[in-house]
């Protein structure tokens, strides 16, 4: 049986309990928790729900080192809004107690939800307003009559040689295609140029 380490974040200077315990999240008790879950999502009255540990649950190893940093009498798994924690309580005082928080291993499906968005967001926002892959470049592309999309515009390197412009962010990008617009507007409202805005667009291309 695999086990998961859960690191403990509430104790009292009265009992040693152990930094880590080993816990193991079977089918029956991922069961109980959804349920609980449930339950907590349509009766708005009730705030928290226990579970009775399975036997399962809790490595032979982490029981015995619990018996042996201090005498227990109560354990039970708290089910508390998104939060899944696991609860001992000391056989000498109802203060000596410790909890060890494994929502974790059984993320509750709006936190998954949350995840994946905030996933998507972080990936849009490298892409937008830089990357940290050296490899990954954005160019500007104009729409041309014969060719189609094109990267026309270029800059001159250390060799004094024309290459094509490229950037390192979206945003460095757009920032270009913006001046350039602004300047393309004013030289026509000067009477300095007649002609019509280009159509641009960004591109992500790889360095490789």
């Amino acid at each position: 049986m695999t086990y998961s380490i859960i690191k403990k974040f509430f104790y009292t200077e009265f009992c040693s309990w152990p930094d880590e315990i080993e816990l193991c999240v079977t089918p029956r008790l991922h069961d109980q928790i959804e349920s609980a879950r449930n339950i907590l999502k349509y009766n708005s009255n009730v705030q928290k729900l226990y579970i009775e540990v399975p036997s399962e649950v809790i490595s032979k190893q982490s029981f015995i080192d619990m018996q042996y940093a201090c005498r227990f009498e109560m354990h039970s798994i708290i089910v508390e809004d998104v939060h899944v924690r696991y609860y001992v309580e000391s056989a000498w005082s109802k203060t000596i107690r410790a909890e060890y928080d494994f929502t974790h291993l059984i993320p509750h499906p709006v936190i998954e939800v949350l995840n994946n968005e905030n996933q998507a967001l972080d990936a849009n926002i490298a892409e937008r307003y830089g990357t940290q892959d050296s490899g990954v470049l954005y160019e500007v592309q104009t729409l041309t009559a014969s060719d189609g999309w094109l990267n026309t515009w270029s800059v001159i390197d250390d060799d004094n040689k024309s290459i094509p412009q490229t950037f390192t962010s979206y945003r460095a990008a757009q920032k270009e295609i913006d001046e350039h617009i602004a300047d393309t507007n004013e030289a026509i409202e000067n009477g300095d140029l007649d002609a019509v805005i280009d159509e641009f667009r960004i591109v992500k291309i790889s360095q490789i």
